[in-house]
């Protein structure tokens, strides 16, 4: 049976990837890499939130240290049954720790299981790389002094060096080039780049506008920052005002 401390975990609401879930994990444990624990660190004093997610590990943690406890407790107090000649009292130590580590082991992966669900493919990141495509892009043809610049970035941008499109797009924003085009690629490049929190700086101001030519696009790229940053809220708005058929598909699903 699974202890009480671990069944009561189950009401802990979902808002916590598996992935940051084991990051803070070995944070706390002191087994990430000195790079891991800086970049971490760095991250925690950026993200107050973050706070409140490590609290919420050490709780769990600490709820699953404490059923493994009481379950070794209880198992000094349980007889097991043994065969005929399995008399001595070393064989019946041993098949009590065997019961003792089954059950713990059996108890940790119905919590695992059931607080990131059983599948695995309904996370936010599984759901994110699913459906994260970057736009195509715009055809790379060349014309004033400031627009080669652009392009030139665009070219970048096509082959999947986002970095060296985003230094040379970032380049041109005090230049003041008006439009949304620039921001909008700004925005899905940091994303396709790994850094949603970037992508939402961009995105948003412009879907906040409403103005821009391609407001879909917008809405469902944002969509997808804020899924990637597991704010689910959030990215379901984007999503419906998005109206597309991928986003409202994914929309299904995060309400499956």
């Amino acid at each position: 049976m699974c202890p009480k401390p671990i069944l009561s975990l189950l009401s802990i609401e979902k808002n916590i990837s598996q992935e940051l879930f084991e990051t803070i994990e070995g944070y706390l444990n002191g087994s990430l890499s000195e790079s891991d624990r800086l970049q971490f660190e760095a991250k925690l004093n950026s993200d107050p939130s973050l706070q409140e997610k490590i609290e919420e590990v050490r709780t769990i943690l600490s709820n699953i240290e404490t059923a493994v406890l009481k379950e070794k407790l209880d198992s000094f107090h349980t007889d097991i049954p043994v065969q005929l000649d399995d008399t001595s009292e070393l064989s019946k130590n041993s098949k009590k720790s065997w019961y003792y580590v089954a059950g713990i082991a059996a108890s940790i992966a119905l919590l695992t299981a059931l607080y990131f669900g059983v599948s695995g493919n309904t996370t936010p990141e599984k759901l994110f790389e699913e459906y994260f495509k970057p736009d195509p892009g715009l055809p790379t043809t060349m014309g004033t002094t400031t627009d080669f610049s652009f392009y030139e970035a665009m070219v970048d941008y096509k082959k999947g060096a986002y970095a060296s499109a985003i230094e040379k797009w970032e380049a041109l924003l005090p230049s003041k080039i008006k439009g949304d085009t620039l921001p909008y690629f700004l925005g899905v490049a940091h994303l396709a780049n790994d850094n949603e929190e970037k992508a939402i700086s961009y995105l948003h101001p412009l879907s906040q506008q409403g103005t821009t030519s391609f407001i879909k696009e917008t809405d469902y790229y944002l969509g997808l920052a804020y899924l990637k940053a597991n704010d689910i809220d959030n990215a379901k708005k984007l999503l419906a005002s998005s109206g597309t058929q991928e986003a409202l598909d994914l929309l299904a699903k995060l309400n499956e």
